[in-house]
């Protein structure tokens, strides 16, 4: 478990624990650690659950397919976050699936008897995802493709270039528009001098924007 130390002390799950915390709490839950090979699913939607999981290595992504087929991508989690901690609570019906976005490693836990700090945190890192929820919303609510992306770029507020959890696909997926269009736009940006990226790296070009 000591391989997997650092991760803990980044996540929202163990915030404000030492290291001896930690490890208290580590003895407390009933959990084990899983492997997920890209695209397995790891909760799949329609189901229940009785456990949350923290992504300690790649990536999970949250998604739902409607009934006519089409997927569509709410959110991408990152190492130390978590996930299905509402439903696991609620004890409802899973409406989206977690998947493996990439081969990674999950830290799945029980909801039964959960120690009073992780209790705690998980409070905030409900309330945390509703402001997430909240972004996303305004992001997909513009009006235009290019309104949509200036939105959804600018609200990490960094300089330079940065990295998005995100291909073309699950882009156009969040952002509620068709990969082609989005492609289409994202292309006459850069030409412009709006952004500039390779792949899933970006650079707002701010000073441009501006004017």
């Amino acid at each position: 478990m000591n391989y997997w130390l650092r991760i803990f002390r980044q996540s929202p799950l163990f915030a404000s624990c030492d290291d001896l915390q930690i490890e208290s709490c580590l003895k407390a839950l009933d959990h084990s650690i899983k492997s997920y090979k890209k695209n397995e699913t790891i909760f799949m939607e329609g189901a229940k659950i009785e456990q949350i999981g923290l992504v300690l290595k790649g990536t999970v992504r949250i998604e739902s397919v409607d009934y006519e087929g089409a997927v569509h991508l709410y959110t991408v989690v990152e190492p130390s976050f978590c996930f299905g901690e509402t439903y696991a609570f609620l004890g409802k019906t899973l409406k989206v699936s977690a998947i493996a976005n990439t081969d990674c490693f999950v830290f799945l836990f029980s909801i039964k008897n959960l120690p009073p700090c992780i209790l705690e945190n998980l409070l905030r890192i409900a309330l945390l995802k509703n402001e997430i929820l909240s972004e996303r919303i305004e992001h997909a609510s513009k009006k235009t493709i290019r309104k949509k992306v200036l939105s959804y770029l600018s609200a990490p507020k960094k300089e330079g270039w940065f990295t998005i959890p995100f291909n073309r696909e699950q882009m156009a997926s969040y952002l509620n528009v068709e990969r082609s269009a989005l492609s289409k736009e994202l292309g006459k940006m850069k030409k412009e001098g709006l952004i500039d990226f390779h792949r899933n790296r970006f650079c707002l070009l701010k000073k441009k924007i501006q004017n």
